[in-house]
């Protein structure tokens, strides 16, 4: 059994945002994980008390509950809770939340008296791991070890690597300024952090390779997780659409970052359209949230002459590419607004697709795959380079994975797609082509594509789950450096090391 402290600002689908949710998910099964009829571990979320004042009514709670965290002990570091104006929508509010749980002077103002609430009235309560997320709370779990409890060991978990403004520049077409000083202060501050960690945790490949990179060689455990499948979704029941049956496709993602990729898969779309032996298609898009746009005006303010694009503007753009004046609908796109009801549409779908130039992991493709449906992911992505692992999933992995890089990538040479001097201006030139071709293989192959993702799904559901991911990370922590620097996390929470063999722990 360990003691485990988690410490972030906010936690759960109440709050929302992938760091969000992703938190409750693996709270949750650190509590799932049990010893006969006792939880294996005890667990306590050191967070924030928070009110959203755009949610009605006014000033309602976004806070996490012991009862959607899996029994989770909450305790909150603010004793009156802080009203926030909307913080899924302002940066400011959320970076603002980090920079508070960070700061030594507000987490540490009366050390004595968070010892109490965390230990308990005899601190008896000592933590074994102390969890940070990034550099979101990373910094604090590090703080409450040096100062409150210095035989924990902090796991310091990696969720992303600031790639704009670095390797992806793309924003620049958009008229979207890359902020490239701060892209530098967050990688700085990642690097100076994790360096003070026990055990640096990268979620999937792609993030296990930005983080020896930023490492530098400093003698850190890293070991890379999984983040898991539900398992307890309904399975999809392949529909065959016949010879000249429409299929259903979905992009399911913020299409509205333009690192999603949505351009491309409309450009892909338009050579579909155009090839004879291409059957009809239609293809989903969610969803796209209003934004506002800045035309290139150099001189004028970013305010100036800005309009919103909302789904009707944007169903316009799309409808412009890839129809053709005189044509049928042979292939449709529909662009769409998020809904509640995703895991629906996901298992009424032929294909689900995530075509971003970069993920850092990316969960779509393997919510998908856990219900039986197929999918296709770009290829510079952990959930890519995870599926892409023949010794976890043989060769029906690398089918979902597009070739829509300018060369194969791995997570053990992270210089390939992670340093600009080593990625060609014209690196992802090539992707519409890619996606076109990979939805046609896909959508002539149906039958054996579906019976490749349920194989892949049992796969997910047998050996990958959140409590697997979360078994593998305490497993982990039992591994020390001279036994294996690198570890990563193997089917059911056992713990391989880099080439794939299990560490006895």
């Amino acid at each position: 059994m360990s003691n485990i402290l988690i410490v972030l600002p906010f936690s759960g689908r109440t709050f929302g945002g992938g760091l969000a949710v992703f938190n409750q998910e693996f709270t949750r099964a650190l509590l799932a994980s049990r010893t006969g009829e006792r939880p294996r571990h005890s667990v306590k979320l050191l967070t924030l008390n928070l009110t959203d004042a755009s949610r009605p009514p006014p000033a309602e709670s976004i806070n996490p509950t012991s009862e959607n965290h899996g029994g989770a002990e909450i305790i909150f570091l603010n004793d009156a809770p802080t009203n926030l104006v909307n913080p899924r929508g302002i940066d400011s509010e959320r970076e603002g939340l980090y920079a508070w749980i960070n700061d030594p002077a507000k987490l540490l103002a009366k050390a004595d008296i968070l010892a109490t609430k965390i230990g308990g009235k005899d601190k008896s309560w000592v933590p074994d791991i102390i969890i940070g997320h990034s550099r979101f709370s990373g910094p604090a779990a590090i703080l409450l070890k040096q100062q409150l409890f210095r035989t924990a060991k902090v796991n310091y978990f990696l969720h992303s690597y600031p790639v704009e403004g670095t390797v992806l520049t793309g924003y620049n077409a958009y008229h979207e300024q890359i902020d490239t000083a701060s892209a530098a202060r967050k990688i700085a501050m990642e690097a100076e952090w994790m360096k003070k960690a026990d055990v640096v945790v990268p979620v999937g490949p792609f993030l296990r390779a930005g983080a020896l990179k930023l490492l530098g060689g400093a003698k850190v455990r890293v070991h890379e997780c999984i983040g898991g499948t539900d398992g307890k979704e309904a399975q999809a029941t392949f529909n065959d659409p016949g010879r000249d049956g429409r299929r259903k496709i979905l992009f399911n993602g913020r299409a509205n970052a333009p690192i999603k990729g949505l351009e491309d898969i409309l450009l892909a779309a338009q050579t579909l359209r155009d090839d004879p032996a291409c059957p009809p298609i239609d293809i989903s898009v969610r969803f796209w949230e209003s934004k506002d746009f800045y035309p290139p005006a150099q001189d004028a303010p970013r305010t100036a002459g800005t309009h919103v694009v909302d789904v009707a503007y944007v169903q316009e753009f799309a409808n412009a590419i890839v129809g053709r004046q005189g044509t049928s609908d042979k292939i449709t796109v529909t662009i769409g607004a998020a809904t509640k009801e995703i895991m629906n549409e996901v298992r009424a779908s032929h294909g689900v697709l995530m075509p971003s130039y970069i993920e850092h992991f990316g969960l779509v493709p393997i919510e998908a795959l856990g219900v039986n449906v197929p999918v296709l992911v770009n290829e510079v992505s952990g959930s890519g380079m995870f599926l892409a692992d023949a010794h976890r999933f043989g060769t029906a992995g690398g089918h979902c994975v597009v070739a829509d890089f300018h060369k194969r990538v791995s997570s053990s040479v992270p210089d390939d797609f992670l340093d600009p001097a080593r990625v060609p201006s014209r690196a992802f030139d090539a992707r519409p082509t890619a996606w076109a071709a990979a939805i046609k293989a896909l959508v002539l192959n149906l039958p054996n594509r579906f019976a490749e993702a349920k194989t892949l799904g049992n796969t997910l559901r047998e050996n990958y789950t959140w409590t697997h991911c979360a078994e593998g990370v305490v497993n982990a922590n039992r591994v020390g450096y001279a036994t294996s620097a690198i570890t990563q996390q193997g089917p059911q929470g056992v713990v391989w090391d880099p080439t794939g063999n299990t560490i006895p722990t």
